[in-house]
């Protein structure tokens, strides 16, 4: 018997479907009749319908919503016993749950699966006896085996023959991954970054870099993303110390009494639930290269079966690169391409890092700072989609905020700008809401509609303390 693509098989595509970041392109080109079981059928058929209605792909629990309603529908009355309806569940629970192993043999084989279901239907619709058939069997036939091919990264694409390709692929992914601000991604022209952007904040040392880095990996964990934290100049158990206090609010002192333990535990559960998993890994600064993240990444998937998503570095100018250059110039310019390509070789969501700046430009500080602020490398606005500034007035101090002015990107607005109540002590970076915009921009103007940024701050304290955020009367309101 020649291997046939048995019912195991079947369950490892549905896994495949919901995990990979790929895997919704394969999810529409199948249906659930593809499926031997009538319990993987309904799984299928639940996730199908849930990505044709809303471009995505379902949560655990919004798809088990689903297949409770498909379960339950009059069609399937006679079809679902109380054991298949069992049996759904515990398949359903397995796809979203187990973690994905062998995704790259799993999507080649994926294309000979289609491919085999297709043929199948093919052979039982015609009637091979009939020669006047032929031509048409053998067209069908043709583009079949043409389906089956799977993407090839260095092929060119079409503009008239892979119009359909195209379209499936703007359905089920169009590479703009949303970042977990949205006041970053209203900049943006299409609501988010493209896949393998890199984007990186720019501060001058012993800042907020580390901090904003930290908010932003548990932000991508509350996306359903995992992530990668590699670090360069703190060390991983200070880092990870760092992200479980931005997770829960606390500081480091009620960290370290144990008192939140059970706490952190029922926490982690809950992300234990959502299939993430963040991962701190120190590396030696100025050896470590592209190419060593690659080999950590790719032993990661292997044993542990974990896909990472998104990249932070912490920080990049303290990467080496594969060329092995002695120059610092040379080597963070090199060293950004080396991540860019990265970026694109494992289709990775985006890759966050940061920057030093000048000490010239601490005049910025208050204000915006400017391309040419970049310390180090100012060569990296070639590699990177988007840099955003720190910045902060004494009055946005006292009053713990946060502001991120945009220095320069690839596809939005010149000028933009996002505003965060902030909780160092804590580790806590929190968005403004609308209100809290709205007063703002109220006061010192929204840059997205200026044609220049307002200058923030003045030297003269009293004159900020009128009319600046710090006031009495405001400080309560943001």
């Amino acid at each position: 018997m020649k291997f046939t693509f048995d019912t195991e098989y079947q369950r490892e595509i549905l896994k495949y479907v919901v995990q990979d970041p790929e895997g919704n392109i394969a999810l529409l080109r199948i249906n659930q009749s593809y499926f031997s079981l009538v319990e993987q059928a309904m799984v299928a058929e639940s996730i199908l319908k849930f990505y044709k209605k809303n471009k995505r792909i379902p949560s655990y629990v919004v798809s088990k919503e689903w297949l409770r309603t498909i379960l339950s529908n009059n069609r399937y009355r006679d079809l679902v016993t109380p054991d298949i309806e069992k049996e759904s569940y515990k398949i359903l629970e397995y796809v979203y749950k187990t973690p994905l192993k062998d995704r790259d043999v799993l999507k080649e084989s994926l294309f000979k699966f289609i491919a085999y279901i297709e043929m199948r239907q093919l052979n039982e619709n015609f009637d091979l006896t009939d020669f006047s058939q032929y031509q048409e069997y053998s067209s069908k036939v043709s583009q079949i085996l043409q389906r089956a091919k799977p993407e090839k990264k260095d092929e060119p694409i079409f503009l008239v023959r892979d119009v359909v390709e195209r379209q499936y692929r703007r359905q089920a992914d169009s590479d703009v991954i949303p970042s977990p601000f949205k006041q970053l991604n209203a900049t943006t022209n299409a609501g988010g970054y493209p896949r393998g952007s890199i984007i990186v904040i720019l501060d001058k040392p012993k800042r907020r870099k580390t901090f904003t880095l930290v908010n932003t990996a548990r932000g991508y964990l509350r996306m359903g993303k995992n992530v990668l934290y590699i670090d360069l100049e703190n060390g991983k158990y200070q880092i990870m110390d760092r992200i479980v206090q931005s997770t829960l609010s606390r500081s480091k002192r009620d960290l370290i009494s144990g008192d939140i333990d059970c706490i952190e535990k029922n926490h982690m559960r809950k992300y234990k639930r959502l299939g993430v998993e963040l991962i701190v890994q120190k590396l030696p600064a100025m050896v470590s290269n592209a190419n060593t993240i690659l080999e950590l990444i790719q032993k990661i998937n292997t044993e542990q079966g974990i896909h990472i998503d998104v990249l932070m570095i912490d920080y990049g100018g303290k990467l080496g690169s594969i060329n092995e250059d002695k120059d610092d110039y040379e080597r963070i310019k090199n060293a950004y391409t080396d991540l860019e390509n990265l970026g694109a070789e494992l289709q990775l969501d985006c890759i966050w890092t940061a920057q030093h700046v000048t000490r010239k430009a601490g005049e910025h500080k208050e204000t915006r700072y400017e391309d040419n602020d970049i310390a180090g490398c100012i060569d990296i606005i070639r590699n990177a989609t988007a840099i955003w500034g720190l910045n902060s007035s004494d009055e946005e101090d006292d009053n713990n905020i946060q502001r991120m002015e945009l220095v320069v990107q690839r596809d939005g607005v010149p000028y933009g700008r996002a505003l965060f109540t902030i909780d160092v002590e804590k580790q806590r970076m929190m968005e403004f809401t609308k209100e809290q915009i709205e007063l703002y921009n109220s006061k010192f103007g929204d840059p997205t509609k200026d044609k220049k940024p307002t200058k923030r701050g003045t030297s003269n304290r009293e004159t900020r303390d009128s009319d600046g955020i710090a006031s009495k009367k405001q400080r309560g309101d943001i």
